[in-house]
């Protein structure tokens, strides 16, 4: 499993098929996430709270996330998060191909 963002990760934790891990971002400053090599997720929890499945991170102006092939992308509007993947199991995968929509 590989976690990509720009943010400092911290507090990484896999147990029974949940993902937690902190992030912190630039003060002021918001991005995404990347997490790769992991099945589709049941719910995304950040910072307590559940957040919509979206098809189009780019042009919601609201937090949320996407599944696309062996990629999760989550869009985290606050510079400090919480983040907490629930039924997402680990998916072996012989390459890690760029998404699609690449968040750059």
């Amino acid at each position: 499993m590989y976690i990509s963002t720009r943010a400092a990760v911290s507090g990484i934790s896999w147990d029974n098929n949940k993902l937690d891990f902190s992030l912190s971002f630039p003060e002021g400053e918001s991005g995404y996430a990347v997490i790769a090599c992991i099945d589709a997720p049941d719910t995304v929890v950040l910072n307590g709270n559940i957040i919509e499945k979206t098809s189009n991170l780019k042009k919601s102006d609201k937090e949320g996330w996407r599944y696309q092939r062996n990629w999760l992308e989550v869009k985290i509007l606050s510079s400090k998060a919480t983040l907490e993947i629930r039924g997402a199991k680990y998916k072996y995968v012989t390459s890690v191909r760029k998404p699609a929509s690449s968040l750059q």
